[in-house]
């Protein structure tokens, strides 16, 4: 396992809060966007539909460490030295926001892979003059 190349995606955790805003205060609940709406819901002060969920990272507990995690149940904060720690398991924490990118730093990691592994085909192909990945042949 330690020889492993160990790889994780996730989001922005602000940008994964404010989707979380738009899509369960505003589209669901009629909340109306202003900057004291999103504030509120960001800290769980809007009731059991915000709940704490929003003001918890919780991407960081699903790939820290135990005792980082044992820190943030106990209500402690984390330090830059915690934060680091559960980046050092990984050899790549790509992002969403950043995926293409992250894809690419993932080639450059694994030689062994191939451009076509990682690209993206387009969904409107054919199978005419052009192979799976959108290349005339």
């Amino acid at each position: 396992w330690r020889d492993a190349f160990k790889m994780t995606f996730v989001r922005d955790p602000f940008r994964r809060a404010i989707s979380a805003f738009m899509h369960q205060g505003h589209e669901q609940s009629g909340w109306r966007v202003t900057t004291g709406n999103v504030g509120a819901f960001l800290r769980g002060e809007l009731g059991a539909v915000a709940g704490t969920f929003h003001c918890d990272n919780y991407q960081i507990r699903r790939i820290a460490p135990p005792r980082v995690v044992a820190k943030l149940d106990a209500g402690e904060s984390l330090t830059d030295d915690d934060i680091q720690s559960a980046l050092d398991q990984y050899n790549l924490v790509g992002t969403l926001e950043k995926r293409d990118q992250s894809l690419v730093l993932m080639k450059l990691l694994l030689p062994m892979m191939e451009l076509r592994d990682i690209a993206e085909v387009p969904s409107d192909v054919g199978w005419g003059s052009t192979d799976a990945y959108g290349i005339q042949r």
